[in-house]
Protein backbone atom coordinates (compact mmCIF):
# COMPACT_ATOMS: atom_id res chain seq x y z
CA UNK A 1 0.00 0.00 0.00
CA UNK A 2 2.67 2.29 0.89
CA UNK A 3 4.61 1.32 -2.55
CA UNK A 4 1.50 2.37 -4.20
CA UNK A 5 1.40 5.59 -2.35
CA UNK A 6 4.70 6.18 -3.50
CA UNK A 7 3.67 6.51 -7.12
CA UNK A 8 1.12 8.36 -6.78
CA UNK A 9 3.33 10.96 -5.07
CA UNK A 10 5.60 11.03 -8.08
CA UNK A 11 3.15 10.51 -10.64
CA UNK A 12 1.23 13.80 -9.46
CA UNK A 13 4.67 15.63 -8.94
CA UNK A 14 5.53 14.91 -12.78
CA UNK A 15 1.78 15.81 -14.08
CA UNK A 16 2.04 19.16 -12.25
CA UNK A 17 5.60 19.93 -14.03
CA UNK A 18 4.00 19.06 -17.21
CA UNK A 19 1.01 20.86 -16.35
CA UNK A 20 3.31 23.85 -16.29
CA UNK A 21 4.68 23.12 -20.14
CA UNK A 22 1.45 21.94 -21.45
CA UNK A 23 -1.47 23.47 -20.45
CA UNK A 24 -3.42 21.40 -22.57
CA UNK A 25 -2.74 18.57 -20.09
CA UNK A 26 -5.60 17.67 -17.82
CA UNK A 27 -4.87 17.80 -14.27
CA UNK A 28 -4.53 14.57 -12.00
CA UNK A 29 -7.26 13.56 -9.34
CA UNK A 30 -7.19 10.09 -8.00
CA UNK A 31 -9.75 8.93 -5.51
CA UNK A 32 -7.98 6.93 -3.05
CA UNK A 33 -10.43 3.86 -2.95
CA UNK A 34 -9.01 0.35 -3.38
CA UNK A 35 -5.34 -0.89 -4.52
CA UNK A 36 -7.20 -2.15 -7.98
CA UNK A 37 -8.40 0.91 -8.74
CA UNK A 38 -5.22 2.89 -7.77
CA UNK A 39 -2.99 0.57 -10.04
CA UNK A 40 -5.48 0.88 -12.90
CA UNK A 41 -5.54 4.64 -12.27
CA UNK A 42 -2.21 4.98 -12.00
CA UNK A 43 -1.27 2.44 -15.36
CA UNK A 44 -4.51 5.32 -17.56
CA UNK A 45 -2.01 7.78 -16.18
CA UNK A 46 1.26 6.43 -17.28
CA UNK A 47 -0.44 5.87 -21.09
CA UNK A 48 -1.89 9.82 -21.04
CA UNK A 49 1.64 10.86 -20.25
CA UNK A 50 3.24 9.21 -23.33
CA UNK A 51 0.37 10.11 -25.42
CA UNK A 52 1.20 13.78 -24.13
CA UNK A 53 4.81 13.23 -24.76
CA UNK A 54 4.35 11.61 -28.46
CA UNK A 55 2.06 14.83 -28.74
CA UNK A 56 4.50 17.36 -27.99
CA UNK A 57 6.97 15.96 -29.78
CA UNK A 58 5.96 15.38 -33.27
CA UNK A 59 4.93 19.14 -32.70
CA UNK A 60 8.49 19.89 -31.58
CA UNK A 61 9.67 17.89 -34.51
CA UNK A 62 6.89 19.41 -37.30
CA UNK A 63 8.41 23.20 -36.81
CA UNK A 64 9.57 24.80 -39.63
CA UNK A 65 12.94 26.50 -39.78
CA UNK A 66 12.16 29.14 -42.19
CA UNK A 67 9.10 30.38 -39.91
CA UNK A 68 9.53 32.91 -37.77
CA UNK A 69 10.72 31.89 -34.50
CA UNK A 70 9.72 33.68 -31.02
CA UNK A 71 12.09 31.57 -28.70
CA UNK A 72 15.41 32.24 -27.60
CA UNK A 73 18.42 31.78 -29.52
CA UNK A 74 19.41 28.79 -28.00
CA UNK A 75 15.93 27.32 -29.76
CA UNK A 76 17.25 29.00 -32.71
CA UNK A 77 20.47 26.78 -32.81
CA UNK A 78 18.71 23.85 -32.41
CA UNK A 79 15.91 24.40 -34.95
CA UNK A 80 18.98 24.94 -37.33
CA UNK A 81 20.26 21.80 -37.24
CA UNK A 82 16.95 20.02 -37.61
CA UNK A 83 16.59 17.92 -41.42
CA UNK A 84 14.15 19.40 -43.93
CA UNK A 85 12.84 17.51 -47.50
CA UNK A 86 14.25 18.63 -50.18
CA UNK A 87 12.06 20.40 -52.74
CA UNK A 88 12.15 19.34 -56.35
CA UNK A 89 13.46 21.64 -58.87
CA UNK A 90 10.54 21.20 -61.48
CA UNK A 91 6.82 20.46 -61.55
CA UNK A 92 5.64 17.37 -63.47
CA UNK A 93 4.09 17.87 -66.47
CA UNK A 94 0.01 17.34 -66.78
CA UNK A 95 -0.63 13.82 -67.25
CA UNK A 96 -2.78 13.09 -71.12
CA UNK A 97 -6.40 12.45 -71.01
CA UNK A 98 -8.30 8.98 -70.83
CA UNK A 99 -9.50 9.79 -74.22
CA UNK A 100 -5.84 10.23 -75.70
CA UNK A 101 -4.59 7.13 -74.05
CA UNK A 102 -7.52 5.46 -75.51
CA UNK A 103 -6.56 6.99 -78.87
CA UNK A 104 -2.96 5.53 -78.40
CA UNK A 105 -4.28 1.87 -77.20
CA UNK A 106 -6.98 1.82 -79.78
CA UNK A 107 -5.75 3.26 -83.37
CA UNK A 108 -2.04 3.88 -83.06
CA UNK A 109 -1.72 3.29 -86.72
CA UNK A 110 -4.57 6.16 -87.35
CA UNK A 111 -3.26 9.02 -85.48
CA UNK A 112 -2.85 12.27 -87.24
CA UNK A 113 0.15 14.36 -87.73
CA UNK A 114 -0.99 16.82 -84.86
CA UNK A 115 -1.72 14.17 -82.15
CA UNK A 116 2.00 12.17 -83.12
CA UNK A 117 3.02 15.37 -82.34
CA UNK A 118 1.32 15.89 -79.04
CA UNK A 119 2.59 11.94 -78.61
CA UNK A 120 6.53 13.37 -79.08
CA UNK A 121 5.99 16.35 -77.18
CA UNK A 122 4.63 14.75 -73.78
CA UNK A 123 7.47 12.04 -74.24
CA UNK A 124 10.46 14.65 -74.13
CA UNK A 125 8.45 17.31 -71.24
CA UNK A 126 8.67 14.18 -69.06
CA UNK A 127 12.00 13.05 -70.17
CA UNK A 128 12.91 17.16 -69.31
CA UNK A 129 11.30 16.77 -66.38
CA UNK A 130 13.94 13.60 -65.09
CA UNK A 131 17.08 15.08 -66.46
CA UNK A 132 16.26 17.95 -64.50
CA UNK A 133 15.37 16.11 -61.00
CA UNK A 134 18.36 13.60 -61.40
CA UNK A 135 21.00 16.63 -62.47
CA UNK A 136 19.27 17.86 -58.53
CA UNK A 137 19.97 14.42 -57.13
CA UNK A 138 23.50 14.66 -58.36
CA UNK A 139 24.19 18.45 -56.78
CA UNK A 140 22.77 16.71 -53.41
CA UNK A 141 24.80 14.49 -53.11
CA UNK A 142 22.19 11.61 -53.32
CA UNK A 143 22.72 10.47 -57.41
CA UNK A 144 19.95 8.17 -58.43
CA UNK A 145 20.68 4.44 -58.40
CA UNK A 146 18.68 3.99 -62.00
CA UNK A 147 20.33 5.26 -65.60
CA UNK A 148 17.58 7.02 -67.58
CA UNK A 149 15.58 5.85 -70.24
CA UNK A 150 15.56 7.63 -73.67
CA UNK A 151 12.62 8.41 -75.40
CA UNK A 152 12.49 5.58 -78.07
CA UNK A 153 11.53 8.23 -80.96
CA UNK A 154 12.77 11.98 -81.72
CA UNK A 155 9.83 12.68 -84.26
CA UNK A 156 6.68 11.57 -85.65
CA UNK A 157 8.17 9.80 -88.90
CA UNK A 158 9.99 7.49 -86.47
CA UNK A 159 6.49 6.85 -85.39
CA UNK A 160 5.20 5.25 -88.80
CA UNK A 161 8.54 3.27 -89.43
CA UNK A 162 8.47 2.01 -85.77
CA UNK A 163 5.69 -1.07 -86.34
CA UNK A 164 6.28 -2.63 -83.03
CA UNK A 165 6.03 0.03 -80.93
CA UNK A 166 4.18 0.14 -78.18
CA UNK A 167 2.95 3.77 -77.45
CA UNK A 168 1.05 3.76 -74.16
CA UNK A 169 4.19 1.84 -73.05
CA UNK A 170 6.82 4.45 -73.93
CA UNK A 171 4.99 7.38 -72.48
CA UNK A 172 3.83 5.18 -69.45
CA UNK A 173 7.18 4.45 -68.75
CA UNK A 174 8.68 8.12 -69.12
CA UNK A 175 6.07 9.53 -66.29
CA UNK A 176 6.87 6.46 -64.08
CA UNK A 177 10.54 7.73 -64.16
CA UNK A 178 9.57 11.22 -64.04
CA UNK A 179 7.58 10.31 -60.72
CA UNK A 180 9.89 8.47 -59.63
CA UNK A 181 12.55 10.66 -59.38
CA UNK A 182 10.69 13.52 -58.19
CA UNK A 183 9.69 10.69 -54.86
CA UNK A 184 13.29 10.44 -54.45
CA UNK A 185 13.92 14.01 -54.65
CA UNK A 186 11.11 14.73 -52.31
CA UNK A 187 12.66 11.74 -49.58
CA UNK A 188 15.86 13.42 -49.30
CA UNK A 189 16.61 15.26 -46.19
CA UNK A 190 18.92 18.12 -45.26
CA UNK A 191 19.71 20.14 -42.37
CA UNK A 192 18.20 23.76 -42.77
CA UNK A 193 21.97 25.51 -42.96
CA UNK A 194 22.66 23.45 -45.69
CA UNK A 195 19.96 24.06 -47.43
CA UNK A 196 20.05 27.78 -46.65
CA UNK A 197 24.03 27.44 -48.38
CA UNK A 198 22.65 25.51 -51.56
CA UNK A 199 19.57 28.68 -52.07
CA UNK A 200 22.36 31.30 -51.45
CA UNK A 201 24.99 29.42 -53.88
CA UNK A 202 22.46 28.81 -56.28
CA UNK A 203 21.01 32.65 -56.23
CA UNK A 204 24.76 33.52 -56.66
CA UNK A 205 25.53 31.13 -59.67
CA UNK A 206 22.34 32.51 -60.84
CA UNK A 207 23.23 35.86 -60.86
CA UNK A 208 26.92 35.27 -62.33
CA UNK A 209 25.38 33.46 -64.90
CA UNK A 210 22.83 36.30 -65.87
CA UNK A 211 26.08 38.79 -65.23
CA UNK A 212 28.18 36.26 -67.85
CA UNK A 213 25.10 36.48 -70.34
CA UNK A 214 24.89 40.00 -70.24
CA UNK A 215 29.03 40.56 -70.42
CA UNK A 216 28.89 38.18 -73.78
CA UNK A 217 25.32 39.70 -75.37
CA UNK A 218 27.61 43.19 -74.88
CA UNK A 219 30.83 42.06 -76.53
CA UNK A 220 28.72 40.33 -78.89
CA UNK A 221 26.81 43.71 -79.51
CA UNK A 222 30.37 46.07 -79.69
CA UNK A 223 32.07 43.42 -82.17
CA UNK A 224 28.72 43.22 -84.73
CA UNK A 225 29.59 46.98 -84.16
CA UNK A 226 32.68 47.06 -85.10
CA UNK A 227 31.86 44.54 -87.89
CA UNK A 228 29.21 46.49 -88.68
CA UNK A 229 31.76 50.11 -88.82
CA UNK A 230 33.84 47.81 -90.73
CA UNK A 231 31.69 46.48 -93.40
CA UNK A 232 30.71 50.79 -93.88
CA UNK A 233 34.42 51.51 -94.59
CA UNK A 234 34.43 48.66 -96.95
CA UNK A 235 31.20 49.46 -98.62
CA UNK A 236 32.38 52.94 -98.66
CA UNK A 237 35.57 51.97 -100.26
CA UNK A 238 33.76 49.45 -103.08
CA UNK A 239 31.38 52.13 -103.63
CA UNK A 240 34.01 54.34 -104.34
CA UNK A 241 35.96 51.91 -106.30
CA UNK A 242 32.50 50.74 -108.18
CA UNK A 243 31.85 54.12 -109.06
CA UNK A 244 35.16 54.55 -111.13
CA UNK A 245 35.18 51.34 -112.43
CA UNK A 246 31.69 52.15 -113.70
CA UNK A 247 33.06 55.13 -115.38
CA UNK A 248 35.84 53.46 -117.01
CA UNK A 249 33.49 50.37 -117.97
CA UNK A 250 31.42 53.44 -119.50
CA UNK A 251 33.66 55.37 -121.14
CA UNK A 252 35.01 51.74 -122.75
CA UNK A 253 31.86 51.03 -123.83
CA UNK A 254 31.49 54.01 -125.34
CA UNK A 255 34.41 54.21 -126.82
CA UNK A 256 33.79 50.44 -128.57
CA UNK A 257 30.74 51.99 -129.75
CA UNK A 258 32.42 54.44 -131.07
CA UNK A 259 35.04 52.17 -132.89
CA UNK A 260 32.29 50.11 -133.88
CA UNK A 261 30.04 52.65 -135.04
CA UNK A 262 32.75 54.64 -137.11
CA UNK A 263 35.13 51.79 -138.20
CA UNK A 264 32.22 49.28 -139.23
CA UNK A 265 32.00 48.95 -142.92
CA UNK A 266 28.52 47.63 -144.79
CA UNK A 267 29.96 45.56 -147.50
CA UNK A 268 26.56 44.42 -148.49
CA UNK A 269 23.69 46.03 -147.60
CA UNK A 270 19.60 45.52 -148.57
CA UNK A 271 17.60 49.14 -148.53
CA UNK A 272 13.26 49.06 -148.79
CA UNK A 273 11.41 52.59 -148.44
CA UNK A 274 8.74 54.23 -150.51
CA UNK A 275 9.36 56.98 -153.37
CA UNK A 276 7.99 59.73 -155.84
CA UNK A 277 8.79 61.82 -158.12
CA UNK A 278 8.22 65.86 -158.28
CA UNK A 279 7.32 67.73 -161.33
CA UNK A 280 7.53 71.08 -161.77
CA UNK A 281 4.00 71.46 -164.39
CA UNK A 282 0.97 71.21 -162.39
CA UNK A 283 -0.66 68.84 -164.49
CA UNK A 284 1.31 66.06 -163.43
CA UNK A 285 1.58 64.55 -160.51
CA UNK A 286 2.90 61.01 -159.00
CA UNK A 287 1.94 58.92 -156.12
CA UNK A 288 3.89 57.72 -153.51
CA UNK A 289 5.29 53.96 -154.96
CA UNK A 290 7.45 51.02 -153.08
CA UNK A 291 11.07 51.03 -153.45
CA UNK A 292 14.32 48.30 -153.52
CA UNK A 293 17.57 48.98 -153.51
CA UNK A 294 21.21 47.66 -153.49
CA UNK A 295 24.34 48.93 -151.69
CA UNK A 296 28.12 47.71 -152.33
CA UNK A 297 30.82 49.06 -150.50
CA UNK A 298 34.15 47.83 -152.23
CA UNK A 299 36.71 49.49 -150.25
CA UNK A 300 37.42 46.90 -148.43
CA UNK A 301 38.33 44.91 -151.55
CA UNK A 302 40.16 47.51 -153.07
CA UNK A 303 41.85 48.49 -149.93
CA UNK A 304 41.59 52.29 -150.62
CA UNK A 305 39.97 54.10 -147.67
CA UNK A 306 35.96 53.92 -146.62
CA UNK A 307 35.27 56.94 -148.63
CA UNK A 308 32.80 55.80 -151.95
CA UNK A 309 30.08 52.89 -152.51
CA UNK A 310 28.17 52.06 -155.66
CA UNK A 311 24.10 51.67 -155.63
CA UNK A 312 21.21 50.64 -157.40
CA UNK A 313 17.55 50.74 -156.68
CA UNK A 314 13.90 49.97 -158.97
CA UNK A 315 10.86 51.23 -158.04
CA UNK A 316 7.39 51.27 -159.79
CA UNK A 317 5.77 54.79 -159.61
CA UNK A 318 2.49 55.94 -160.83
CA UNK A 319 2.65 59.63 -163.04
CA UNK A 320 -0.80 61.25 -163.81
CA UNK A 321 -1.31 63.65 -166.83
CA UNK A 322 -4.65 65.95 -167.68
CA UNK A 323 -5.18 68.25 -170.17
CA UNK A 324 -8.70 69.62 -171.81
CA UNK A 325 -8.38 66.92 -174.29
CA UNK A 326 -7.87 63.65 -171.91
CA UNK A 327 -6.67 62.08 -168.99
CA UNK A 328 -3.78 59.04 -168.78
CA UNK A 329 -2.08 57.33 -166.49
CA UNK A 330 1.75 56.33 -166.67
CA UNK A 331 3.40 53.61 -165.05
CA UNK A 332 6.70 54.11 -164.74
CA UNK A 333 9.09 51.06 -164.25
CA UNK A 334 12.30 52.82 -162.80
CA UNK A 335 15.82 51.47 -162.40
CA UNK A 336 18.76 53.15 -161.53
CA UNK A 337 22.66 53.09 -160.23
CA UNK A 338 24.87 55.05 -159.49
CA UNK A 339 28.48 55.91 -157.54
CA UNK A 340 28.71 57.98 -153.78
CA UNK A 341 31.18 59.85 -151.86
CA UNK A 342 30.68 59.44 -148.54
CA UNK A 343 32.00 60.92 -145.03
CA UNK A 344 30.95 60.38 -141.58
CA UNK A 345 29.20 63.35 -139.72
CA UNK A 346 29.78 61.70 -136.37
CA UNK A 347 32.70 61.49 -136.13
CA UNK A 348 33.16 65.21 -135.85
CA UNK A 349 30.36 65.49 -133.42
CA UNK A 350 31.62 62.79 -131.25
CA UNK A 351 28.53 61.03 -131.26
CA UNK A 352 28.80 56.99 -130.22
CA UNK A 353 25.53 56.40 -129.99
CA UNK A 354 24.99 56.25 -133.75
CA UNK A 355 26.75 56.47 -137.12
CA UNK A 356 25.53 59.78 -139.29
CA UNK A 357 26.63 59.60 -142.75
CA UNK A 358 26.33 62.07 -145.57
CA UNK A 359 26.73 61.07 -149.51
CA UNK A 360 26.19 62.30 -152.39
CA UNK A 361 27.07 61.25 -155.87
CA UNK A 362 25.99 60.80 -159.36
CA UNK A 363 24.14 58.21 -161.33
CA UNK A 364 22.24 57.09 -164.57
CA UNK A 365 18.52 56.04 -164.84
CA UNK A 366 15.89 54.45 -167.12
CA UNK A 367 12.23 54.83 -166.98
CA UNK A 368 10.17 52.84 -168.83
CA UNK A 369 7.22 54.71 -169.77
CA UNK A 370 4.17 52.49 -170.04
CA UNK A 371 0.25 53.72 -170.47
CA UNK A 372 -2.42 50.74 -169.98
CA UNK A 373 -5.63 49.89 -171.63
CA UNK A 374 -4.52 51.96 -174.71
CA UNK A 375 -2.69 51.31 -178.11
CA UNK A 376 0.33 53.50 -176.96
CA UNK A 377 3.47 51.96 -177.28
CA UNK A 378 5.75 51.96 -174.25
CA UNK A 379 8.82 54.46 -174.35
CA UNK A 380 12.14 54.28 -172.59
CA UNK A 381 13.31 57.20 -171.37
CA UNK A 382 17.03 57.26 -170.19
CA UNK A 383 18.78 59.96 -168.38
CA UNK A 384 21.45 61.18 -165.70
CA UNK A 385 21.09 62.10 -161.95
CA UNK A 386 22.60 63.71 -159.13
CA UNK A 387 21.74 62.32 -155.54
CA UNK A 388 22.10 63.64 -152.22
CA UNK A 389 21.77 60.89 -149.64
CA UNK A 390 22.00 60.93 -145.87
CA UNK A 391 21.82 57.68 -143.69
CA UNK A 392 21.73 56.88 -139.88
CA UNK A 393 22.93 53.04 -138.56
CA UNK A 394 23.83 51.56 -135.48
CA UNK A 395 26.53 48.93 -135.70
CA UNK A 396 26.98 48.27 -131.51
CA UNK A 397 23.50 46.50 -131.07
CA UNK A 398 22.80 43.01 -131.85
CA UNK A 399 20.57 43.73 -134.94
CA UNK A 400 22.69 46.58 -136.31
CA UNK A 401 19.52 48.64 -139.02
CA UNK A 402 19.80 51.88 -140.36
CA UNK A 403 17.29 54.58 -141.71
CA UNK A 404 18.03 56.92 -145.08
CA UNK A 405 16.82 59.43 -146.78
CA UNK A 406 17.90 60.94 -150.32
CA UNK A 407 16.61 63.14 -152.90
CA UNK A 408 17.90 63.08 -157.17
CA UNK A 409 17.62 65.46 -159.46
CA UNK A 410 16.84 63.61 -162.75
CA UNK A 411 17.55 64.94 -166.36
CA UNK A 412 16.34 63.39 -169.55
CA UNK A 413 18.09 63.22 -172.63
CA UNK A 414 16.81 60.55 -174.63
CA UNK A 415 13.43 59.53 -175.59
CA UNK A 416 10.96 61.70 -173.67
CA UNK A 417 7.80 61.75 -174.89
CA UNK A 418 6.42 64.58 -176.16
CA UNK A 419 2.82 64.11 -177.77
CA UNK A 420 0.15 66.91 -176.88
CA UNK A 421 -2.08 63.27 -176.94
CA UNK A 422 -0.04 62.14 -174.54
CA UNK A 423 0.63 64.88 -172.62
CA UNK A 424 3.62 63.93 -171.16
CA UNK A 425 5.68 67.06 -171.97
CA UNK A 426 8.37 67.86 -169.86
CA UNK A 427 9.20 71.45 -170.90
CA UNK A 428 12.74 71.23 -168.98
CA UNK A 429 13.16 67.41 -169.57
CA UNK A 430 13.65 67.70 -165.57
CA UNK A 431 12.55 66.37 -162.38
CA UNK A 432 13.01 65.22 -158.67
CA UNK A 433 12.23 61.83 -156.48
CA UNK A 434 12.78 61.74 -153.13
CA UNK A 435 13.52 57.96 -151.67
CA UNK A 436 13.17 57.03 -148.07
CA UNK A 437 13.17 53.89 -146.33
CA UNK A 438 15.39 51.21 -143.80
CA UNK A 439 18.20 49.66 -144.56
CA UNK A 440 19.72 46.31 -143.55
CA UNK A 441 23.11 45.54 -142.96
CA UNK A 442 23.68 41.93 -144.88
CA UNK A 443 27.38 41.42 -144.17
CA UNK A 444 30.23 44.44 -142.74
CA UNK A 445 33.91 44.67 -141.88
CA UNK A 446 36.16 46.33 -139.07
CA UNK A 447 39.31 46.99 -140.33
CA UNK A 448 41.33 48.87 -137.97
CA UNK A 449 44.54 50.38 -138.70
CA UNK A 450 47.91 50.33 -136.77
CA UNK A 451 47.44 52.99 -134.39
CA UNK A 452 43.71 52.15 -133.48
CA UNK A 453 44.78 48.50 -132.76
Amino acid sequence: MRKAIAHLAMIAFLSFSLSAQNPNLTSLTVPATNKENVNAKSVNLVTNLNLNFTEQNELLFAQNTYANNSTSGTQNSISSTKALNVIPRVDLPKEPSSAFWQRLQDDPDELSDAEKQDFVNLLYDFYRVSTILSQQLEDVGSPTRFRLEIPPVTGINQIEDADDLDLVMALRRQIEQAKRLKREVESIEQPATNLKIEELQNSILAVTRKCDSTNHLLRQQINDLARQLEDSKLNETKNENYKELYSNCKKTIQQLRSQSNYYTIPTLSLYVGGTTNIFSENEISSTFAPSIGININPTTFLGIPDIIDIWADYSNSTVNTENYYSAYEHNLHSIAAGINLHSSISKYLKTSSFNWILKGGVGHFWSFDKIPNTYFASNVWQGYLYRIETEINNFSTKFPIGIYASYSFMNIYKNLSNDAITNLDLNDKKFGTINFGLKFFISASTPLNEKEK
